[in-house]
């Protein structure tokens, strides 16, 4: 009895140190699945913050990708876009040409409304002096007649002049005994004197009356 229970000590001996050995693995085992599992969860939880991380990431790129895909215009969108451009520089071409047409026609305006004041002030001037007419052609009538009258005194004066170098030839050529009273020969040139001297006056006169009528003439018409 005494061997079986020393042999039984010794296998409840045995078997506690299996069962701590054993319980000491499992503990182990079990703290080795703890940190697995804290660790596989750690992994799951990186993995699903990477994923958020790169959804926010590739958002804002998708999204600046599709705007800018959206920008580029196809083929049938550049030739509208062309279009369209060539339309704009066109229209802003023409209203250059519109604009200065249009400040060619102002001055044109501008230039026709003073050339038409000046034409209507001229036809009022004329208006006032249509009653003049009758007096321009007395005017003109009493120009010509003194022109006439200035003829005949220019004939006159040469005839004159004529008359006094025959006295002055008779005089010369005549014997003093044949000659006539000497007051009656002065008499008579200086008769002939004042006559001639009165019709260059007169002469003189006309000229200067018909040169300001015609004077008068020219600046009225």
């Amino acid at each position: 009895i005494s061997g079986l229970e020393a042999e039984l000590h010794s296998k409840n001996e045995a078997l506690i140190a299996v069962q701590a050995q054993k319980d000491t693995s499992r503990d182990e085992d079990e703290v080795s699945y703890l940190m697995t599992s804290d660790l596989s969860n750690e992994v799951e939880q990186l993995k699903r913050d990477k994923d958020d991380l790169e959804k926010k990431l590739e958002a804002p790129i998708q999204q600046e990708f599709i705007q800018t895909a959206a920008a580029i215009p196809t083929e049938p969108c550049k030739q509208e876009l062309l279009d369209r451009m060539q339309k704009d520089a066109n229209n802003k071409e023409e209203e250059i040409k519109i604009g200065q047409l249009t400040a060619e026609l102002n001055e044109k305006s501008r230039i026709t409304d003073v050339l038409y004041h000046q034409i209507e002030e001229l036809k009022k001037a004329l208006e006032a002096t249509g009653d003049s007419k009758k007096v321009f052609a007395l005017c003109f009538r009493k120009v010509n007649g003194l022109e006439n009258a200035c003829k005949d005194k220019d004939a006159a004066i040469d005839a004159l002049h004529r008359e006094i170098e025959e006295l002055r030839t008779i005089t010369l050529e005549t014997p003093h005994g044949a000659l006539p009273a000497e007051g009656e020969h002065i008499t008579k040139v200086s008769i002939l004197k004042s006559s001639v001297t009165s019709l260059i006056r007169t002469w003189n006169f006309a000229s200067f009356g018909a040169e300001i009528l015609s004077m008068f003439l020219i600046v009225l018409a």
